[in-house]
């Protein structure tokens, strides 16, 4: 409520609130003109820059779904829809529990979704068996070009638009590849840079352990979290890489 104002929360419904997102920046060139009137951000990483009118962070969080969960369950309890979507936002946000910031309080808060409806095993089905032979291929690709260096500790790939359009893919179908390229034994970071537009790149990071690849990403005005983070990159493909 003090977050929110002093209006109570069902106020919240008639505010600009932002979730996840740690930059004006990252809302993208339409909402960028709008985000001076952001009321509220809600989110979990520790690079936020805190440009709303308030903030409501917990750094400790391993998804901004677990402050919409407590949100939510104030505003008005949590139905099945809600315990799919907050779920969804869990497990891929812990990488399906893998990542260093994947805690008790994490399978607590998977079993209260459990608890108020979610089926987690039809919902898995969903996430993870649902390949289009596009995204196969492209993965593929990608596999056989990464590059290992610094003594075998890190893996990188490059993503063309030229290779999307050859597979027929989409940008969406990258989603999960950069922690295939952290099975390789010995590798502690890996990254995809994925072409957007000529002469823009996004640069996608994970990492185990101690190995911070946020202090990469602030470099190239991303963020992130310490094993889990990204930037962009505004040069040609080859210098990028």
């Amino acid at each position: 409520r003090d977050v929110l104002g002093s209006r109570g929360l069902g106020d919240v419904y008639k505010r600009q609130v932002a979730v996840d997102t740690a930059s004006d920046a990252l809302l993208g060139e339409p909402l960028q003109l709008y985000a001076d009137r952001v009321d509220l951000c809600i989110d979990h990483h520790p690079s936020n820059t805190g440009y709303a009118k308030r903030l409501l962070l917990r750094p400790t969080a391993a998804a901004a779904c677990e402050l919409m969960t407590d949100l939510l369950t104030e505003l008005s309890g949590l139905d099945e829809r809600m315990a799919d979507c907050l779920y969804t936002g869990l497990v891929t946000d812990t990488g399906g529990f893998l990542h260093g910031s994947t805690t008790a309080a994490v399978f607590r808060l998977a079993a209260l979704l459990s608890d108020s409806g979610c089926d987690i095993h039809k919902l898995r089905e969903k996430l993870d068996n649902n390949w289009s032979p596009a995204r196969m291929a492209l993965w593929a690709r990608l596999m056989q070009r990464v590059e290992i260096s610094c003594d075998g500790r890190a893996a990188l790939a490059l993503a063309r638009l030229e290779d999307l359009r050859q597979c027929g893919a989409l940008k969406e179908d990258l989603e999960g590849l950069v922690e295939q390229f952290r099975r390789l034994r010995g590798v502690e970071a890996s990254g995809i840079l994925r072409e957007d537009a000529p002469g823009v790149y996004k640069l996608s990071l994970r990492s185990t352990g101690t190995t911070d690849v946020r202090s990469v990403a602030v470099q190239f005005g991303g963020g992130g979290h310490r094993n889990a983070a990204g930037g962009t990159l505004r040069m040609e493909g080859e210098e990028a890489f």
